[in-house]
């Protein structure tokens, strides 16, 4: 059984992305901006979540590392997207989420950020959406 990202579940293109962030409810933790938005049931969309995943070029010059990041991210979500995907189909909503990478310090070192850190705020964020997302409807 594959374990990937399904790509019907990725956000792509910037009109999507823009949207998603002038119109959704911002979160954050310290490396983690999450930007979360309702959308109506579409056709064509076969699950309830969707996200979209941006780390800035002016923050992380490298590519490199700019596609570690988003990978460590795409691995962060797919392995504890449960409790989003639940919630959502409990709610009967779809929801569009925008993640984006941001440092807290110029001197912190891009390679020193781990699985493990973007895992714990990741769940922050999760916790964040659940409770203001329940506390909407």
């Amino acid at each position: 059984m594959r374990e990937t990202l399904p790509k019907s579940s990725i956000l792509r293109g910037y009109k999507v992305f823009s949207t998603v962030k002038e119109n959704g409810i911002h979160f954050q933790t310290p490396h983690l901006h999450c930007y979360v938005t309702n959308s109506s049931q579409e056709k064509t969309i076969h699950t309830n979540v969707q996200i979209g995943f941006g780390v800035a070029k002016k923050i992380v010059p490298l590519a490199v590392h700019r596609n570690r990041i988003k990978r460590l991210l795409r691995e962060v979500y797919r392995k504890n997207k449960q409790t989003l995907d639940t919630f959502s189909l409990e709610q009967q909503q779809q929801l569009k989420i925008l993640l984006l990478f941001r440092l807290t310090n110029k001197e912190e070192k891009i390679w020193k950020i781990s699985y493990h850190l973007l895992e714990q705020e990741w769940k922050e964020l999760v916790e964040k959406i659940l409770t203001i997302k329940k506390s909407i409807t």
